[in-house]
Parts: structure tokens; sequence; C-alpha cells
């Protein structure tokens, strides 16, 4: 009897012990999921650097910048349409335009020779700068606008304030901008984007509508909880030219004080999944008089059944700023995302510096690229 109640303590000390392990094994495992990043930055990132080139007396179209990408994959070859800041022969100013890029592999690209694609135009609301596109492939349109473009421009008059253009091409390189233009532009004084629009993203849905969601800025103080932030507003249309906004906007709003999106949401990208639309966007938090927001735009995920009430995830942001001396230690923003054989790709904005260096010193304002397995991002989104 004595024996068998050694064995049997034993046998209690043994339980007790496997039982404890299996505990502690299933919290780190649960931890590392908790902090494991689901989004893999290219190691070879930036993969589009902006020009390091100096010609004659004026520095090249993208010297000072290229950011804001749009990326789409035709056939075998990836497409890629970008922001540069810089100057060309005519220029006496820095002027914003837009650029193109291809690649094999949608890693080593090469920028068209012919750049920039899309100018301003002179005298015209967007005769300052044009930027953050949104580019698609619609198959069911006339060979002549085949692929489409929306644009933010701005005006000499119009005090740094944006408004929507459009423009269709054959082939994404020889540009027509629209008749209509400017397509969409600030809500009323009293509105959530009594500012202007930023950063368009959009979709042509399985029923044909075109559907595009949009940064507004408020800048008035009228008691409202979105005064002096910048929120996701959502329109639609027919053709492309002609937005009606939804009358609830804005249809996703900045997190609460003290969060990492407090202030800003702002250049979303939008894909449809699975019937599932999945929205990537910027983040800031608030601005806090005398502190350093060195590092804090990073990028963030909601999710939706129907484009208009969102969910955020509970892992924003979900990519984040790079490690201190990285090419994207300051800043990571402007999404573009591409699923390919089950693999999503987003193709993003990093900079390195909160304060621009004083010319020439060289910095990084670069297009990087992170991947992820689609059904992980499906089951941790």
């Amino acid at each position: 009897m004595y024996l068998n109640k050694q064995k049997k303590d034993k046998m209690k000390k043994l339980t007790f012990y496997l039982a404890t392990v299996i505990i502690l094994l299933f919290s780190c495992n649960k931890e590392n999921i908790e902090t494991f990043d689901l989004w893999k930055k290219y190691s070879g990132n930036p993969v589009l650097p902006k020009s390091n080139e100096i010609i004659g007396d004026k520095v090249d179209w993208d010297y000072f910048a290229a950011a804001d990408c749009s990326v789409l994959k035709d056939g075998n070859t990836y497409k890629m349409w970008y922001t540069g800041s810089g100057q060309t022969e005519t220029d006496s100013v820095i002027r914003v335009r837009i650029g193109y890029a291809y690649s094999p592999d949608g890693i080593n690209w090469t920028k068209y020779e012919n750049n920039p694609v899309l100018e301003p135009t002179p005298s015209e609301w967007d005769c300052v700068g044009i930027e953050t596109v949104s580019v698609i492939i619609d198959d069911d349109a006339p060979l002549s606008e085949r692929y489409k473009m929306w644009y933010a421009g701005v005006g000499e008059f119009s005090g740094g304030l944006y408004k929507f253009g459009y423009a269709y091409s054959s082939d994404g390189i020889s540009w027509v901008k629209s008749e209509n233009n400017p397509v969409l532009e600030a809500g009323t004084a009293s509105s959530w984007e009594s500012g202007s629009p930023e950063g368009p993203t959009v979709i042509k849905d399985d029923n044909g509508v075109f559907k595009m969601w949009y940064g507004g800025v408020d800048t008035v103080n009228n008691g409202q909880e979105t005064d002096f932030r910048s929120n996701i507003g959502y329109a639609w249309s027919d053709d492309g030219k002609n937005w009606t906004k939804y009358e609830n906007n804005p249809v996703l709003l900045t997190g609460n004080w003290g969060e990492w999106d407090a202030a800003v949401i702002q250049d979303p990208f939008v894909m449809k999944m699975d019937g599932i639309y999945y929205m990537w966007y910027s983040g800031f938090p608030e601005w806090i008089e005398g502190t350093d927001l060195t590092g804090v735009y990073q990028i963030g995920l909601a999710y939706s059944s129907d484009g208009i009430i969102w969910t955020k995830s509970e892992n924003n942001p979900v990519l984040k700023k790079g490690s201190n001396g990285s090419w994207d230690d300051v800043l990571v923003g402007f999404p573009s995302i591409i699923l390919e054989d089950d693999v999503l790709r987003m193709y993003y904005t990093g900079l390195n510096e909160s304060v621009i260096p004083e010319f020439p010193n060289p910095y990084n304002w670069d297009i990087g690229l992170a991947s992820c397995n689609k059904a992980d991002f499906l089951e941790r989104q």
C-alpha cells in the first residue's frame, strides 16, 4: 500500500508538471502569435528609389521623392505609377508629377525612359502639381480607356488644397485628362471635408459600379468629432467621372486620443477578396506641442462586408516604421496591394528623415515592398 501511495504521488507530481509545461508553452505560443509581424519587408528595400541625378543646373524630375504608388499586374508585367518631386527642363520651381515603372518580378523595376507620364496642366486647377494616383485596368471599357487613373491635383490659388481629376489611357503611358475635371472637390465649410479630399483609391465592383474611398480634412472648429482631423469617406459612380458622395460620410474615423491613428487617417487602399472589402490606410497620432513626431506615420487595416461599415483590425498598425538607421525609420504609408499566387504584396512609401536635409545631402523618400501569405492574413487579420 505504501508503494502504491508513492506511485500515486509521483503520478500527481508528473501530471502537475506536464500541465504546467503545457500552459507555459501555450502562453509562449500565444505571445508569439500576438507579437509576430505578419507582413515581412523585403530585405533589398527600397525597390524603387528616387533619382539622385542633377542635370546641369536642375535636379531630375523625381530627385526629391519617389512615392505614393499604385501597382497592378497586367499579363506577365508588373506596372507602377508613382509621384515624383523635382524639375524638368521647363521648370523654374519644384513640382510633383506622375511617373511610370515596370518590372518582370515586382522587385526589379525599370523607370520609363520618357517619364513623367502625366503633367500638371498650365493655368488650370492642377497647374502646381499632381500626385497620389489610383490606377485600375477596366477590361469592359473601350481600348482607349482600358487604363483609368484618379489623382489629386493642386492649383496656383487653391491654398494648397486638393481636388481630384480623372485620366484615361490605352497603354498606361499616354494619358488623356477628362474634360469633366475636377471630378471630386472639398465639401462645404461646415462639413467633415471642408479642407480638401486626398489620396483616392478606386475599384470597379462586381456590379460595374466604381467605388472610391478618400481622405478628407476638416479645417473648421464647429463642434464636430472630425474637427481638425482627417478621416475617410466614400463615393460611387457609374462612369468614373460623375461621383456621388455617401450621405453619412465619413465611413472610417480616426482613433481615440492617445491611439496610433488619433489625428489622421488617409491614403486608403481598398481591395475586395472573397466578398470582403479590406482597407489599408496611413495613420498618425495626435500632435502635442513640444513633442517629437518622428516615426508616427504607420499603416493600419480595416475590413467591411459592404464598404461602408468598417471594423479596424485589433493588430493595428499592421506595418510599422523600420528600426533606427533603416531607410524607412521615420515613416511608412501610402500602401498599394496586389494579390498573386496566394501572396499579398504591399508596396509602400518609406522615409528616413523627419527634417529633409539641406540640398544636395542624401536621404530616402522611396518605395518599398512587404509581403504576407493570404491564408495567414485571413486567419489573423
